[in-house]
């Protein structure tokens, strides 16, 4: 059975080689393509099907309306593959906020986590911290814990300097970061603090998002420009 149906279908597709081969003059675009491939399957199947009578007439239409199905299918599905890489993008961003989306070339999107604020999963000095933006903290501020995380003892450090916050004024100890890595996206040597107090979450900064070309919140969403 199997083998037939190669047979058969072998000799359709020599048969639509030879007819281009015979009218060169014809081109196919993609779309055509695809409804080529999808003829040449239900005509394989259903002349070996008729062949071997296994088949009535209503399997027939019933088996011809399924090939139909997924011919259509595979024609919207790269036609409007674009507008469904937009709705992933999307549909990812909101799920999980912090891992960002590029949308064009140099720029990476965000959308608003569930409290409001913007939240991004970075790569700082090769460890992964997720950092909150605040564009009231003069520096970026790395949490105790995010610290630890990077190295860093915090009983070396000395906290006689005060970084402002959406929160208020904290004590902390400036620090430099070598790297800090969102989305392929790399700045070095970044200006920096590690907190005294306990946080929920390490602050992105303004010591960071100036070294950008720019950044901008529209539409719920916070685009960082690189």
């Amino acid at each position: 059975m199997a083998r037939i149906f190669i047979y058969v279908f072998i000799a359709i597709a020599l048969l639509v080689a030879i007819l281009f081969w015979a009218f060169p003059e014809v081109n196919l675009t993609d779309e055509k393509l695809i409804n080529f491939v999808s003829l040449i399957l239900v005509s394989s199947y259903l002349l070996l099907a008729l062949f071997q009578k296994r088949l009535n007439l209503s399997e027939a239409f019933r088996s011809i309306l399924i090939w139909v199905g997924l011919a259509l299918v595979l024609m919207i599905g790269y036609v409007y593959r674009f507008e469904l890489m937009d709705i992933k993008t999307k549909l990812t961003s909101n799920l999980y906020p912090s891992n960002g989306n590029s949308e064009e070339k140099g720029e990476v999107y965000f959308a608003a986590a569930s409290d409001g604020h913007f939240y991004v999963a970075a790569t700082v000095n090769g460890v992964k911290i997720r950092f909150m933006v605040d564009t009231g903290a003069s520096r970026v501020v790395i949490s105790p814990r995010d610290a630890q995380r990077l190295g860093i003892k915090t009983e070396d450090l000395t906290f006689n300097s005060q970084s402002s916050t959406a929160n208020g004024i904290i004590w902390d100890a400036p620090i430099t970061l070598e790297s800090i890595t969102v989305e392929n996206h790399t700045i070095n040597d970044v200006r920096a603090s590690v907190s005294q107090s306990e946080l929920d979450v390490s602050l992105l900064g303004v010591s960071y998002l100036d070294k950008l070309k720019g950044y901008k919140v529209e539409k719920g969403g916070l685009t960082l420009q690189y």
